[in-house]
């Protein structure tokens, strides 16, 4: 999630808990308590929305661990297996199939 796009998720959470707040029709006895939850409410969401490890993070995560399983991947490789690796990949580069000879 971009910076822009979470300040106005954020505004837009505190402007309808401050809409509900002015314009809710609740009782003065009952005021408090709902002050009280909908301004934890509203401090849980913003957490939500500005926590770095839930949000942008895991595309940034799921690449690096495909990269690291890669990684493992072609070191276990013999000289053999990175020969045909490197044809395999060099014909798909040129547009062309080869076959594994088997």
């Amino acid at each position: 999630m971009s910076e822009i796009s979470k300040v106005i998720t954020t505004l837009g959470i505190w402007a309808a808990i401050v809409g509900i707040l002015v314009l809710g029709d609740v009782g003065p006895n009952n005021m408090i308590w709902v002050t009280l939850i909908m301004g934890a409410a509203a401090a849980i969401s913003t957490g939500f929305i500005w926590d770095n490890k839930r949000s942008g993070d895991s595309a940034e995560a799921a690449k690096h661990k495909r990269d690291s399983r890669a990684r493992r991947l072609v070191e276990k490789l013999d000289e053999e297996d990175i020969v045909e690796l490197e044809d395999l990949l060099a014909a798909r580069r040129d547009d062309r199939l080869t076959y594994r000879a088997e």
